[in-house]
């Protein structure tokens, strides 16, 4: 019997590369997102998978992603939490309901995704995986991302503690935490020669494939990974081991007056 994946985020960046390459590796798939007509096409064009279009934030939902998991395939295997927002503000010009937004979605949304599949899991006695996207803003301190990265800490921290819970249950935990990825909606964020000049701070000159993100969460919910839970794994092409980024833009803001 294939195993069973649930993808938030299914419709674009690391969420699509993600059900690429577990279509690939023979996983039935449950995709998640918003948008009818991206997720539809997604799904018409990997085959064996359905496509549920529904909002993370609403009551119901991640219920809703497990059964049609069950209903459909009879088993749930792996969860992918990859839906996400990005903006970029300075922490006093952010509003209480953008830093609300940052935390029902990337938070609460994953949590409760996390907390309805691992019932599944353990009902079913047959161990499973489950992968949410961090950031490595969650450990380095870069202009205008407070809210994200108060975020991303938080889903950091949390899958740490359902790592430890579930392992008498052989369910897996991690963490991925990419640096900045070319998806779609990064490039609207970085426009122009922001886009050159953050590809400029890396050490590998440019920003990670989405493809490159999926490769490794294929990797952590596989048999290959078994043996590894409550991690974070980074991938950011050494943004955070050379650390200047953060430090060059804050260089250059003017000072106060």
């Amino acid at each position: 019997m294939k195993p069973v994946a649930i993808i938030t985020g299914a419709a674009r960046g690391i969420g699509r590369a993600t059900a690429e390459h577990l279509h690939k590796a023979g996983f039935g798939l449950v995709l998640n997102g918003r948008s009818t007509e991206d997720l539809q096409a997604m799904s018409a064009q990997l085959s064996g998978s359905t496509a549920v279009v529904a909002d993370l934030r609403d009551d119901g939902t991640p219920e809703l992603l497990v059964k049609t998991a069950l209903d459909t395939f009879g088993r749930l295997d792996a969860l992918v939490n990859s839906a996400g927002v990005a903006q970029m503000a300075p922490l006093l010009e952010i509003d209480l309901a953008t830093w609300q937004r940052f935390f029902d979605l990337h938070v609460t949304a994953s949590f409760r995704c996390s907390q309805a599949a691992a019932r599944a899991m353990v009902a079913q006695n047959q161990g499973g995986a489950i992968i949410n996207i961090g950031s490595i803003a969650a450990s380095m301190a870069m202009y205008g991302t407070g809210a994200y990265a108060a975020a991303k800490g938080a889903v950091a921290s949390y899958s740490r503690v359902l790592a430890v819970e579930l392992a008498p249950h052989k369910i897996r935990v991690n963490t991925v935490a990419p640096g900045p990825v070319a998806t779609e909606q990064l490039r609207k964020v970085l426009e122009g020669p922001k886009y050159a000049e953050r590809s400029r701070s890396i050490p590998l000159n440019r920003l990670a494939e989405p493809a490159e993100v999926a490769e490794l969460i294929a990797f952590l919910v596989s048999p290959a990974a078994q043996y590894i839970t409550g991690q974070t794994f980074t991938i950011d092409g050494g943004a955070s081991a050379v650390g200047a980024y953060s430090y060059e833009t804050y260089k250059r803001q003017a000072p106060p007056e």
